[in-house]
């Protein structure tokens, strides 16, 4: 088989279908925050892109993530765990890990097994984010 063949037949990870369910729009709300985010994935089906926009605290936050499995120079085989990296239009950048089933949806901020940032079941994601010490839930919702 060619390198060209073997480009055209490569298929999308089975573990990344557990994140079809983001795949949409979101709404986001809760104290002091509210906005949209946008799951879509990337042609070729090997990572999700999520689009956020939304205001923080009276602060516009609007950023990229782009989530799959790493596939670094010379290796064969994708990481273990899914991984995301975060690009926000302040300059910074966060990597997050990602498990995900039919039922539920871990994000921890860095490695797994870190304090998670996201867990969540069903259409609605409840997200605590932490700002300046205190933990307050966000509400993600279809429009």
């Amino acid at each position: 088989m060619t390198e060209t063949t073997q480009a055209l037949t490569l298929q999308p990870y089975a573990g990344l279908k557990s994140l079809n369910k983001l795949v949409g729009t979101w709404n986001v709300s809760g104290p002091d925050i509210k906005g949209q985010v946008i799951f879509e994935w990337m042609e070729g089906g090997f990572f999700l892109i999520q689009h956020v926009g939304f205001v923080h605290t009276g602060r516009r936050i609007a950023g990229i993530e782009i989530i799959g499995y790493e596939l670094p120079f010379g290796a064969e085989q994708p990481s273990e765990q899914i991984k995301s990296h975060w690009f926000g239009s302040g300059g910074e950048t966060f990597e997050y890990t990602y498990e995900a089933d039919d039922e539920t949806l871990t994000i921890w901020g860095g490695e797994k097994g870190s304090l998670p940032i996201t867990r969540a079941s069903g259409a609605q994601m409840e997200t605590p984010m932490r700002v300046r010490g205190s933990t307050r839930m966000v509400a993600m919702s279809r429009p």
